[in-house]
């Protein structure tokens, strides 16, 4: 038999979709594959670490500081819904934000819509979804059309 919680981890680990948990201070305790995969990030590297910083958020990096402290992260629509999410309780969806980051040293934009919904598991949290549009954000552009790509 299954145990719920490898259940769920699996489940989690196995959808097409980057999901990841934080605290109250911002610091993710949970992610799922596929957000790893998506900011090419190891087990360590993500460890306690800051949501933007561990996204690679290169908009804090310009301005010398770690997420939550620059003068950018004020209006960065994540940090809004995270403190929405933590002191009123409501879910918020972005629908549409170009992310820009630095992957091995290469700076991209990956286009990306955000869902964050309060959680409370011993203490108050954040689960927050993340979908990567890049790719139908690309191809939009450039057709003026969406397309269904089958796999």
């Amino acid at each position: 038999m299954i145990l719920s919680t490898e259940f769920a981890e699996y489940l989690c680990n196995n959808l097409d979709i980057a999901i990841f948990i934080v605290d109250n201070s911002r610091r993710i305790r949970r992610a799922n594959d596929p957000f790893k995969s998506l900011f090419s990030l190891s087990d360590i590297a993500l460890l306690d670490s800051l949501y933007g910083d561990a996204m690679k958020c290169k908009l804090a990096h310009r301005q010398n500081g770690r997420c939550g402290d620059a003068e950018v992260c004020k209006s960065c629509p994540i940090q809004k819904s995270i403190e929405l999410a933590l002191g009123e309780g409501k879910k918020t969806t972005v629908s549409y934000i170009p992310w820009e980051l630095s992957i091995d040293d290469k700076l991209m934009i990956k286009h990306l819509q955000f869902v964050c919904k309060p959680i409370h598991f011993y203490k108050p949290m954040v689960i927050i979804t993340v979908h990567d549009i890049t790719e139908f954000e690309e191809q939009k552009n450039k057709s003026g059309n969406w397309q269904i790509k089958t796999f």
